[in-house]
């Protein structure tokens, strides 16, 4: 294989894994707010199994298997992005 097809090859198939646990993090995320409580956990645990690195893992369990109630969706995975930034300080 040429290096232009290697290239190509590795990055259309690394690159998919990529974005396969974010999508189902946040499939995951969005089907908690909504209140489909299985479909959430299925979803969770498949970003967490495909995570790529434990530190990915570690944050999307945190985050994740967190039970917010409905009336407070922010509690979910998005809540704390703006801490890793250094707001509020």
């Amino acid at each position: 294989m040429k290096t232009p097809e290697l290239v190509e090859h590795f990055f259309r198939h690394e690159y998919g894994k990529l974005v396969a646990y974010q999508w189902a993090a946040v499939l995951a995320d969005l089907h908690r707010r909504c209140g489909n409580t299985e479909t959430a956990e299925r979803y969770r645990d498949a970003a967490v199994e495909s995570a790529p690195t434990a530190a990915v893992k570690e944050l999307l369990e945190r985050r994740l298997m967190s039970r917010a109630p409905a009336d407070r969706p922010s509690a979910g995975l998005l809540a704390g992005a703006g801490d890793q930034q250094g707001r509020g300080s």
